[in-house]
């Protein structure tokens, strides 16, 4: 059986917590390649323990029986699949089912039949399908939807129909843990042609490829300078342009191969790959979700697209860690394309369109120079820089509004004095986040020195109130509680935190009014 890494025994903890806090809608965001899959399993086998049902909604035909075999591995639960010819028996603890099969048959299942629904990919379960699928079991069953969708825009959609979000990490904190590949950033001058894209709707694989297309001979040289070594993944509009780029490559001496969907050699080629036969391996979007190739360290996003979700799958077939691998190199040929109209590495890191703007900006200005010197840049340093920089932003204008004669601070202020700019820059997502602050919660933010009307909400307050207590549970004792500790006779006076002072105080009371009871 595989365990949990601790950050993934976070998550559970939170979608445990959120059940017993009576939310029956939980979405769990978390990146591509940190083990949603694994931990929807954990999820399910908490309901399978307690002899309980669960449903897993996937998008794909190959999801499904990829998610049976990881099911069986993780927990050791083998789940029957109700997908094209096959159909699950109706005692079955686990069903996989794609939701396209399900929205046909959902009249043979009752609808009180599963005591869990689990949504992978849950960014599309807002769609009208999946919500027919949804609607048809959410009565009686609990829902928990997985997605790696890292906008807060995004969240916020999805909050119509779920009820709680749990986000324990992201990109840049699995990086920095050493649990997802570090990632560089090579930005290539190449002047794409945009001129027939519109603001509305994604951008066509038609589309992609004509404004693709004149260049694939100036990607393919830039491939050849940049990612000599390197397991290259490339991903192509569609499956003639793969077919042409890979005659580009191989005529300038590059070892490639191209995958598609019916490829009657699809698993051998990227066997092959995975063995280094070759260098680069094109594909026409097929390698987004459900393939893991760790050993690939560059990755080459040659779809223009607005959606996040479908960038954010790309770049992630690159994220993975293996031994030998130091880094993942992306190459950005859509640097100088507008940023309202196609997706860019900025949009990996910001939680907002505003952020996006500044990291752009960021990686624009190493852009400025000349085409050979353009340096690589650091994904991390690039997200810990725009950080910084709107922390001295958000610094100013507080000075400059600040009231100097307040016996309490903004929100915003106590979140920087707490080194949290995820705090300070806190918009909620979930309806329950935007609900009044609790009488309770307002008397603990006074306490705590915090300006209640500058506090958004419900989530705000959690958020904030959490910061505080893990400080003063770091924060030494009093002199006068020391004192007042040691005369009392407490063994651990000298080491004493506030927390620990507070909680001392209160047994000695309980027990004080004991002993006038008696």
């Amino acid at each position: 059986m595989i365990t949990p890494h601790p950050y993934q025994q976070d998550y559970l903890d939170g979608i445990r917590s959120g059940w017993r806090d009576g939310f029956r809608r939980q979405l769990i965001v978390s990146p591509t390649g940190s083990g949603k899959t694994n931990m929807f399993c954990w999820v399910a086998q908490d309901f399978i323990e307690e002899n309980k049902r669960v449903l897993i909604l996937v998008d794909q035909v190959d999801l499904a029986w990829q998610a049976r075999e990881r099911m069986a591995k993780v927990i050791g639960v083998m789940a029957e699949v109700e997908q094209a010819e096959n159909s699950a028996s109706r005692s079955a603890r686990v069903v996989i089912a794609s939701v396209q099969t399900l929205a046909r048959r959902l009249s043979e299942w009752p609808q009180d039949h599963f005591d869990l629904v689990i949504c992978d990919e849950a960014d599309k379960s807002i769609s009208a399908q999946w919500q027919t699928v949804l609607n048809h079991f959410d009565g009686q069953a609990r829902v928990a939807g997985f997605t790696a969708t890292p906008h807060r825009t995004d969240k916020k959609n999805l909050g119509v129909y779920y009820d709680n979000s749990i986000e324990k990490e992201n990109l840049v904190s699995l990086i920095q843990k050493g649990f997802l590949s570090p990632i560089s950033i090579q930005m290539m001058p190449i002047k794409l042609d945009l001129s027939g894209v519109t603001a509305r709707g994604d951008i066509t694989d038609e589309q992609a490829d004509e404004i693709i297309t004149p260049h694939l001979s100036a990607i393919a040289q830039s491939i050849q300078q940049k990612c000599s070594f390197r397991r290259t993944l490339v991903f192509l509009p569609l499956i003639r342009t793969c077919e042409r780029f890979t005659e580009i490559c191989r005529s300038m001496g590059m070892t490639a191969d191209y995958v598609y969907g019916d490829d009657p050699e699809r698993e051998s080629k990227i066997k092959r790959f995975r063995n280094w036969d070759f260098d680069i391996l094109a594909n026409s979007m097929l390698l987004t979700r459900g393939v893991d190739i760790p050993e690939v360290d560059a990755i080459v996003p040659c779809r223009p697209t607005k959606s996040v979700t479908l960038y954010f799958q790309m770049v992630g077939r690159g994220t993975r860690i293996a031994p030998g691998k130091t880094e993942c190199l992306l190459l950005d040929f859509l640097y100088q394309a507008n940023k309202r109209l196609v997706c860019r590495p900025a949009n990996l890191i910001a939680k907002s369109d505003e952020e996006v703007e500044q990291i752009a900006k960021l990686t624009e200005a190493s852009a400025a120079l000349p085409a050979d010197v353009i340096a690589q840049l650091d994904l991390i340093e690039v997200a810990a820089e725009a950080s910084s920089q709107r922390e001295e932003a958000l610094r100013k204008k507080l000075d400059e509004q600040k009231n100097k004669k307040a016996k309490t601070i903004t929100a915003e202020e106590f979140a920087l004095n707490h080194g949290s700019m995820s705090a300070a820059e806190y918009e909620p997502t979930m309806p329950w986040e935007s609900q009044p602050v609790s009488e309770k919660h307002a008397k603990a933010l006074k306490r705590a020195g915090i300006d209640v009307a500058t506090v958004k909400g419900k989530g705000h307050a959690t958020k904030l109130l959490g910061l505080h207590f893990a400080s003063q549970a770091l924060t030494p004792a009093s002199q006068a509680q020391k004192f007042k500790m040691r005369q009392m006779g407490c063994s651990f006076w000298q080491t004493a935190t506030a927390a620990d002072a507070r909680r001392w105080f209160a047994e000695l009371r309980n027990r004080n009014q004991q002993k006038g009871m008696v």
